[in-house]
C-alpha cells in the first residue's frame, strides 16, 4: 500500500492534480463560489480515477464528456468544468 500511495501514479499524483485544479478554479473570473469547489474537485477526481484504471486517449475523452454531462446536471458551469478537464489535457468536451 505504501508503494502505491508514494508511486508517481499514486496519491502523490492526485494531490498534484488537485492543487492544479484549485489553481485553475482560483484563476477563473468571475470567481467560483467556494461552496462549489468540492464538486469541481470531484469531477477532477473521477477523471484521475479513470486515468488510473488505464483509460486514456479518445476513451478518456468519452469518459470526460459523460462526466461533464453528469456535473452539468448538478448545475455546474461548462466553462469551469472545461478548465478542470484541461488539467488532464482534455479539451473540447
Amino acid at each position: 500500500m505504501k508503494t502505491g500511495f508514494a508511486s508517481p501514479q499514486g496519491m502523490a499524483d492526485l494531490v498534484t492534480k488537485e492543487q492544479l485544479i484549485q489553481s485553475a478554479l482560483n484563476a477563473i473570473s468571475p470567481s467560483v463560489p467556494t461552496i462549489h469547489y468540492p464538486f469541481y474537485l470531484n469531477f477532477g477526481r473521477e477523471l484521475w480515477a479513470a486515468g488510473k484504471r488505464g483509460i486514456s486517449g479518445p476513451a478518456l475523452a468519452d469518459v470526460g464528456h459523460g462526466l461533464k454531462t453528469k456535473y452539468l446536471s448538478y448545475g455546474l458551469l461548462g466553462a469551469t468544468l472545461d478548465a478542470v478537464a484541461a488539467v488532464f489535457s482534455l479539451t473540447g468536451l
